[in-house]
């Protein structure tokens, strides 16, 4: 395909309406407002629309974004089946994604323009429509940069700025906002940032297969795993699935994983989620393990009793029989033997399948 800057601009008119639907019928209580409509280029002609719509009325309503061309014909919904719901004030953004080929759409100028039709008993209906302008050409020049130093700041012709946290390499995507170019982060490489190769046409960060949780990326009590990953988010994900895999927790499992093993604050949501979600898979197998561990006990336990008591009731009661009682008293021996190997194999085996970390506790 050619490139994005060479299309033949078609003037085609695009528009995006707005169908609300209450969930417990309209009573005035569902109103609307599409809050931002703004679009990213990438590879050659794909273009992706990004529409923010909001529920500006008083109760929980379910809506649905279509997109129209100039003659009424629908070229895609979102969803594609059922609706989306929002609380009131609450927001959300959909998208649209196109090629120029399919769905049949091309935007005129490099532009969108797009409608919104609001319709509900008790609320103002409503028609805007507003045209976005032409995307300017600096966009393009600063996806996938390099940002090799620290707070190095990234600019465009509208004077917005990305600045670069970390002093790692990152990837930038610039688009159309209200009219202006924009620029964003979109990823902080872990190690260095590839602007292309022969697989790929896209910036991408290196894949490391070997990363070493150090740092802002160890655990609650500074353990240091190591995980495969290639970008910031990504590794802080992995390094807490890795860190939820070293619990010490084999009982209690939901106050242990949460109070000990994922207990570090500098977590998100996302990280502690992915910690806990380690966690208690490990503490839950360990916890199964350690019961039938503690049956075992009580059950060698309860048979060294009736042998070592068998055995003794032959040593008193076979006192005139030399040979019955060496028997009867290394048919004691071999009791006790037994059963402390069995007690010393219990931890060994908890020792081989998760090191010092594998302890069980058994209550009574």
């Amino acid at each position: 395909m050619k490139r994005i800057i060479s299309i033949t601009i078609f003037t085609v008119m695009s528009l995006i309406f707005l169908s609300l639907n209450a969930t417990a019928g309209c009573s005035g209580g569902c109103c609307g407002e599409i809050t931002s409509v703004y679009h990213t280029i990438h590879g050659d002609d794909d273009i992706t629309i990004y529409v923010i719509i909001k529920n500006t009325g008083s109760s929980f309503c379910s809506y649905r974004v279509d997109l129209y061309n100039e003659w009424d014909y629908r070229l895609m919904s979102f969803p594609l089946i059922g609706y989306i719901y929002l609380f009131p004030n609450e927001e959300t953004t959909v998208f649209f994604t196109t090629t120029g080929l399919f769905p049949p759409f091309k935007l005129p100028d490099l532009g969108i323009e797009y409608t919104v039709n609001l319709t509900c008993a008790g609320c103002t209906s409503e028609l805007d429509s507003v045209t976005k302008n032409v995307v300017p050409e600096g966009c393009r020049d600063y996806l996938g940069v390099n940002c090799v130093e620290v707070g190095k700041e990234i600019g465009d012709d509208a004077g917005n700025k990305v600045k670069c946290e970390g002093g790692g390499s990152c990837i930038i995507n610039c688009e159309i906002k209200e009219g202006n170019c924009y620029c964003s982060l979109i990823h902080t490489c872990v190690g260095e940032c590839v602007n292309k190769s022969e697989e790929r046409e896209e910036p991408f960060c290196m894949f490391y297969p070997d990363f070493v949780c150090d740092g802002n990326f160890s655990c609650a009590d500074n353990s240091t795993p190591t995980t495969s990953c290639s970008t910031v988010d990504e590794c802080k994900i992995r390094c807490a699935d890795a860190c939820g895999k070293l619990t010490n927790c084999s009982d209690n499992c939901e106050a242990c994983c949460l109070g000990e093993t994922c207990m570090k604050t500098t977590y998100s949501s996302d990280e502690r989620y992915a910690c806990l979600n380690s966690c208690f898979g490990v503490c839950n197998m360990r916890k199964i393990i350690c019961d039938i561990e503690g049956l075992l006990r009580a059950v060698a336990i309860w048979v060294a009793i009736v042998l070592f008591t068998f055995h003794s009731f032959k040593f008193l009661v076979y006192s005139g029989d030399p040979e019955a009682r060496r028997k009867a008293k290394l048919g004691m021996l071999y009791v006790i033997l037994g059963l402390l190997l069995f007690m010393i194999a219990i931890p060994l085996i908890n020792y081989l399948y998760g090191g010092t970390r594998f302890v069980c506790y058994y209550s009574g």
